[in-house]
Parts: C-alpha cells; sequence; structure tokens
C-alpha cells in the first residue's frame, strides 16, 4: 500500500481516535500529522502490512500520551470539567466527562470498542491483552459508566 492510500484511508478514523482523547481540533490535527510522519519514515521497516491498523493505533496512543505528558496538561477530567461547565453541559459533554472519571485501562478499551468500534479481538492486539480481559473491561467500564450518569 502506498503512503497516499494510507492517508486517505485512515485519517479521518485516526482523528476521531485523537480527538476523543484531546478534545481539541488543532492540538489533534498536529498529533496526527506527527503520526503520518513517523508512518512515511517508517513504512519501509512494516513487515506485516496487514497489521497497518494496529501499528497506527499504538503510534496514535503514544503520541497522545507524550503529547499529553510534554505539555503538562491538567488531567482529562479536569478539562472535561472546565469544558462542561463552560458549554453549560449537553449529554456528549456529561458522557465524556464521567468517561474521564474511569481508571485508564477501562477508558481506554471503552474509546477502542465504543467510539472507535473496534472488535474485541482487535482491541486485544492493541492494548496487548486477552480477549477475555478486554471483554472484562468493557462490562466493567459501561456498568460504573451507567452509575456515573445515574
Amino acid at each position: 500500500m502506498e503512503f497516499e492510500e494510507i492517508l486517505n484511508e485512515y485519517k479521518n478514523y485516526l482523528f476521531k481516535m485523537i480527538y476523543s482523547y484531546i478534545q481539541n481540533r488543532e492540538d489533534s490535527e498536529d498529533i496526527l500529522q506527527e503520526v503520518f510522519l513517523k508512518l512515511y519514515v517508517n513504512l519501509s521497516k512494516i513487515k506485516e502490512p496487514e497489521k497497518l491498523k494496529y501499528y497506527l493505533i499504538k503510534l496514535c496512543r503514544s503520541k497522545i500520551y507524550d503529547f499529553l505528558r510534554k505539555k503538562k496538561r491538567l488531567s482529562l477530567l479536569h478539562q472535561k470539567v472546565q469544558q462542561v461547565q463552560s458549554s453549560k453541559s449537553s449529554d456528549s459533554g456529561e458522557v465524556l466527562e464521567k468517561l474521564n472519571i474511569l481508571p485508564k485501562k477501562l477508558r481506554d478499551v471503552l474509546i477502542l470498542k465504543d467510539i472507535q468500534n473496534l472488535s474485541y479481538k482487535e482491541i486485544s492486539k492493541v492494548l496487548n491483552m486477552k480477549v477475555g480481559t478486554v471483554q472484562t473491561y468493557v462490562f466493567k467500564a459501561r456498568n460504573i459508566l451507567r452509575r456515573l450518569l445515574k
């Protein structure tokens, strides 16, 4: 697959994933650009093209966490609370606020499952977990989120 094809196929998907963590369009676009720059540099080194999607998701997660560490941002929860307060809260804002209360592992699994629509098997590959563990985390995350939204 050529770089341009990969870019066209994955840019919207990856942007949504990044944005679900960062909640800022410009920063999300910058991170996406870093991801594709790294892909461009390393494209010839990818030995298993069928695993490209998983490689890109891992790369995105890495860049997201690097970004959050570098900027020494407020915790995601604190950001969400400020956004919700300033926008007079909406249902989706409340869900995002509560989502960020979840422990990181549960939040990551739930975002990949319910926002990115990955299968349990795909999530297990991305996060290097057993499928059963992914299913358990999704179940726990959904239950906690339901309780928080009541």
